[in-house]
């Protein structure tokens, strides 16, 4: 994945770094630098981001219902 498609991921996921990094069990910083393009996910990671991209939309419905709770 690329850092486009990782801020793209994160922002439809509507969290912060931090959050975001948690979910993937790495750090704001990690999640900092593949989003500016400082560094690449190593090939766990990708794989871990296409798994939240593939499940990202249950997510997202999960979210809102809580927010109306």
């Amino acid at each position: 994945m690329d850092k486009q498609e990782i801020l793209e991921l994160r922002l439809k996921l509507g969290v912060t770094q931090e959050k975001f990094a948690h979910m993937l069990g790495a750090s704001a910083v990690t999640i900092n630098r593949w989003e500016c393009g400082r560094a690449q996910p190593s090939r766990l990671y990708v794989k871990e981001l296409k798994q939240l991209k593939a499940n990202s939309g249950s997510y997202v419905c999960r979210r809102e219902k809580h927010k109306e709770s």
